[in-house]
């Protein structure tokens, strides 16, 4: 069994909170006037944290806690209203640890408390630490012995450790007043991505929508009372080596949004991304997730289809009979504001939900969206139908050689199909049939008029009544 360690230091903390120079200053989160977060969808963000600080005359160290544990410390940078200037930076994660202190109080005096287990009184001797490997030695009395039931007891925190990290700045033109100083730097742990809610009508024609931006923290701090500014879009990034004159970019964008009064962002095109602004400040707290919304809208047009995707390798050889398979289920809209929308849609997932005959909201499918622009569309698969089937069966199969007029031989296969649509709803329904052909290939004869959606893709529209069935014949020619 391992030796049982011990460690009072609270009452000494408290008392002494710092082994530090005079020349040393703090500044916690009491100190902070405002703070700003832009968030990038890389698990990167900018925080702009500007505070009262109390600096010394000329050169000065100044201690920032509160800061991320995965702060980027080469991104660093200081803004003052005053002449302060920053000569360097250390990120101090030398934390106050039992395995720490004793390794700082190595060589030098510690109280050592004896307890009697016969009656519980105590006595207190003054011992020196020697060593913290494999367990606790002191010197004592003129003796050494281990450390295992007792405790020790520390006289001060040593210089350099804390709870948490800490910036450690050295820092010149101090006036040895409070000064007014702005912290920028990147730092991992923040994310976030797009959530959408579409809830559709029972004519499945229209749906409100809304977005939210759900935002994760693992940077090891609390972001209280923030402005949150998201930044949509992919940037180019390079771990090791963050620009700085790309954050100088960043910095000043944080400013150039402005905030709604309601409860929805505000959105702005910045460069190449989208900025969007949460109107009122929040709070972003460590191993939280938080949800914000970003913008809602009623009434968009949708267009729901019943939808088979064939193959091109049905075509190149002999076919039995295929199926049942079940139609799959897509909705598509427009990001057009003539369609009830028409806003820059950043990336993430979207549910689709729709009521039943008691009011009861029911989850219909989801997908994901990539970045979408005002009028770009948007195509998405829910499911697949339960009512609507579809059986292939291949009704003729021929491969004839020819010779073309240079003498070189080819073959010609055609192959004949019917395809039987199966309803079984109560309402007539309309199935989108496409089939990708494969080079040199066309449909020679159809009961039923296609489009091409390109030049290798043929697309049929079948209405298919109410608890019926609706049969497609072709027959395609591939060289």
């Amino acid at each position: 069994m391992k030796p049982l360690y011990r460690f009072s230091i609270m009452l000494l903390m408290a008392s002494s909170p710092l082994m530090a120079s005079a020349a040393t200053y703090e500044s916690s989160m009491a100190d902070r006037h405002d703070l700003s977060l832009t968030v990038y969808e890389q698990s990167q963000t900018l925080v702009r944290d500007t505070r009262s600080v109390q600096t010394g005359q000329g050169r000065f160290d100044l201690v920032v806690q509160d800061v991320s544990e995965r702060i980027q410390p080469e991104t660093l940078m200081l803004e003052s209203n005053g002449r302060l200037r920053l000569s360097g930076a250390t990120f101090n994660t030398a934390l106050l640890t039992p395995e720490n202190l004793m390794k700082a109080y190595i060589g030098k005096e510690v109280s050592l408390v004896h307890t009697n287990p016969a009656t519980g009184q105590e006595t207190v001797k003054r011992a020196k630490l020697l060593s913290m490997h494999g367990g606790g030695i002191v010197q004592v009395d003129g003796h050494i012995e281990t450390v295992s039931a007792d405790r020790l007891v520390f006289d001060k925190v040593p210089t350099g450790l804390y709870p948490l990290p800490v910036l450690m700045l050295d820092v010149q033109g101090g006036s040895g007043s409070r000064q007014q100083v702005t912290f920028d730097y990147l730092t991992g742990g923040l994310s976030w991505q797009a959530d959408y809610t579409a809830v559709v009508g029972h004519q499945d024609d229209r749906m409100s929508l809304a977005s939210w931006a759900v935002i994760g923290n693992s940077s090891g701090v609390n972001y209280r009372n923030a402005k949150v500014q998201l930044m949509s879009g992919r940037q180019e990034q390079n771990p090791a080596y963050p620009r700085v004159g790309g954050m100088l970019m960043m910095a000043k964008a944080m400013d150039a949004g402005s905030a709604v009064a309601n409860d929805t962002a505000s959105e702005e095109a910045f460069a190449d991304y989208h900025l969007y602004t949460v109107p009122d400040k929040v709070d972003i707290l460590d191993r939280q997730t938080s949800r914000h919304r970003l913008f809602s809208a009623d009434r968009v047009k949708v267009v729901k289809e019943y939808r088979f995707n064939g193959s091109q390798w049905v075509y190149e050889s002999r076919q039995g009979q295929s199926g049942p398979v079940h139609a799959g289920t897509w909705l598509s809209f427009d990001n057009k504001k003539g369609d009830g929308l028409g806003m820059p849609l950043p990336r993430g997932t979207i549910r689709f939900y729709q009521e039943d005959r008691s009011g009861s909201r029911q989850l219909l499918g989801q997908n994901t969206i990539n970045h979408t622009p005002v009028d770009g569309h948007l195509h998405l698969r829910l499911g697949e139908a339960f009512d609507v089937t579809m059986v292939r069966k291949q009704t003729g199969y021929s491969q004839t050689a020819l010779v073309r007029k240079d003498g070189e031989k080819f073959y010609r296969t055609t192959t004949s199909w019917e395809l039987a649509l199966a309803n079984g709803k109560a309402e007539a329904v309309t199935v989108t049939v496409e089939e990708p052909l494969p080079e040199n290939g066309r449909v020679v004869e159809e009961n039923h008029p296609h489009k091409k959606r390109d030049a290798s893709t043929v697309i049929w529209r079948m209405p298919v009544p109410a608890n019926g069935k609706t049969v497609l014949k072709y027959k395609v020619q591939v060289n």
